[in-house]
């Protein structure tokens, strides 16, 4: 994923949802945006460990959005982390944490679908979606990534221009 390091250091939210992000890419993500804010990482092809890696190793990170389902202990595990708040994710049984948890099954069954605060930044896509396999890496030419940055300085030229 050359597109990763390419990307303005200034990024404070990113979706990388529907990419071909995975765990050979982790590196260099947390090379290039050390202050990464937020991360959705849905229909990727990263692994559930690699994610909490990463999420550990994104010192800044405060909200992490994944259709991974995670288990009881690697949601303690991401309690360790020292800004992160909110994270959605998937999960079975009764959960303690102090994150804001948020079940990402929501929006799988279709029972949460826009006109919310809550959600991923393309929901409706992830519900429609959601029982098409991933393509291979081979199939697709061109990822789909949203960023958001952070206010640039004076002088950053290396900031993207808002176009809407």
């Amino acid at each position: 994923m050359d597109l990763v390091t390419r990307l303005p250091p200034r990024i404070r939210d990113l979706n990388l949802s529907g990419s071909q992000f995975g765990n050979e890419h982790c590196n260099a993500l947390v090379s290039r945006l050390p202050q990464l804010r937020s991360l959705e990482l849905w229909r990727t092809h990263i692994e559930r460990d690699a994610v909490i890696r990463l999420a550990h190793r994104l010192r800044c990170l405060e909200d992490l959005d994944t259709d991974i389902e995670f288990k009881a202990t690697q949601i303690k595990m991401l309690e360790y982390h020292t800004t992160l708040k909110k994270l959605r994710c998937r999960w079975n049984g009764m959960i303690s944490t102090r994150l804001c948890l948020t079940s990402s099954l929501q929006v799988f069954s279709g029972r949460f679908l826009r006109n919310s605060p809550e959600g991923p930044s393309a929901e409706l896509f992830y519900f429609w979606t959601r029982e098409a396999p991933l393509p291979a890496p081979s199939q697709l030419a061109v990822s789909c990534i949203t960023v958001r940055c952070g206010p640039p300085d004076l002088n950053d030229y290396d900031s993207p221009m808002d176009s809407d």
